[in-house]
């Protein structure tokens, strides 16, 4: 697999799609892909995440 850049949500655009850190159910980490949806105000952001609407904080790593 390809080596994925670190960034933070905060420097994302609307609609960038990107791969946060999640847990499977073995509880072993993966990369969950996610959608920005919008920006909720103090530095929270509203992020599709496998199908479900999730509010990340704006310092989350997200890897592109």
């Amino acid at each position: 697999m390809k080596k994925k850049l670190k960034v933070k949500v905060k420097n994302l655009k609307i609609d960038d799609k990107f791969f946060s850190e999640g847990l499977d159910m073995q509880c072993n980490k993966v990369l969950v892909e996610c959608k920005l949806i919008e920006y909720h105000g103090l530095d929270k952001y509203v992020v599709e995440k496998e199908g479900y609407t999730v509010l990340l904080d704006g310092n989350e790593n997200a890897y592109i």
